[in-house]
């Protein structure tokens, strides 16, 4: 990998990262309604009692001001201080991002680890069982909807049968501190329907998408002389088609990692699980500008972040990948 493609690479993800950063302050701003009415809604409160609650938010400063303090607030890292918990942001997400992970981390990698299998398997068999049942219920399976799933895993797992709970994250009462067994054992309890949704809508699309990987590989030269040497199907499944059939889904594995962090936001409303996607839907609702910018500006920085990671990974596994 030469330098002038990392160069480029790099100042192409600097230049995404500013636009987001403007965008991510307009957008929000720009919004009807004014954040702090809630606060001195009722007619009873004094003007000057208004008027402090409004410097206090700093919303008595010209929109242009407003952006320059954002911008020096988001070098220096601070993301400012939540309308509704009158906390620092980043201690609020950071409170949220492992009750995230706890339901999303290991369904997305064990879904990549399936979604690979099956449709590398699917592929090699294609025009067979395997192949037909990938196509049409995997074809169906990515249409559903996630909440829909989710309440009818709810429905039949936690209202019918009663194995597990209707919603929740732990027990009441457990901390990790005093009993950290238990804790984590009641967690993984209340994350069992979470994490099975999303791992049961992951598959689909990655199993799809590696069939259709390895099957134009399939027909490539090198593979065809690879058997004619009556190499193995393990060693030819492992060793030269996988190799070559990830290299297109790199991006795509690197985009669901980041979506780990952004959270399931249907899944996390059915469940009642106060993860980031959560968090989200509330600090919008009630108009938390720095919660919600905050959320947004870290999704979206990760989502860069990740697309060039996966560029300078492909350019450096794959010869073919000219840096031009």
């Amino acid at each position: 990998m030469n330098r002038a493609y990392f160069a480029r690479r790099f100042a192409m993800a600097l230049f995404a990262i500013g636009v987001a950063v403007v965008l991510n302050f307009l957008l929000i701003h720009l919004m009807p309604g004014d954040p702090a009415h809630r606060f001195y809604a009722d007619p009873r409160v004094p003007p000057e009692v208004k008027e402090e609650i409004v410097r206090l938010f700093g919303l008595d400063k010209p929109l242009w001001t407003q952006f320059l303090l954002y911008i020096r607030n988001v070098f220096r890292g601070e993301l400012g201080i939540s309308f509704t918990t009158q906390r620092p942001v980043l201690q609020v997400i950071a409170e949220r991002i492992p009750w995230t992970l706890a339901i999303t981390l290991f369904p997305t990698l064990a879904a990549i680890a399936c979604g690979i299998w099956v449709g590398m398997w699917a592929a090699w068999r294609r025009g067979g069982i395997a192949d037909f049942l990938l196509r049409t219920l995997g074809t169906a399976a990515s249409s559903i909807p996630s909440f829909w799933l989710a309440m009818l895993l709810v429905m039949v797992f936690a209202y019918w049968a009663r194995i597990f709970p209707l919603m929740g994250m732990v027990k009441p009462g457990l901390s990790l501190g005093e009993r950290p067994l238990a804790f984590i054992g009641s967690v993984a309890y209340h994350a069992a329907l979470p994490m099975l949704t999303l791992f049961v809508l992951s598959v689909p699309g990655y199993a799809l998408a590696m069939r259709n990987a390895v099957i134009s590989i399939l027909g490539e030269n090198y593979i065809l002389a690879a058997q004619s040497k009556g190499i193995s199907q393990r060693t030819l499944l492992w060793r030269h088609v996988l190799k070559n059939a990830v290299l297109p889904l790199i991006s795509m594995f690197s985009l669901s990692l980041v979506g780990v962090i952004g959270g399931a936001v249907l899944v996390e409303q059915v469940f009642s699980w106060y993860g980031m996607g959560l968090l989200m839907i509330r600090a919008a609702q009630a108009r938390d500008f720095p919660l919600v910018q905050a959320v947004a500006l870290i999704t979206i920085v990760l989502t860069i972040a990740a697309n060039f990671v996966a560029d300078l990974v492909q350019a450096w596994v794959d010869p073919r990948i000219r840096y031009g």
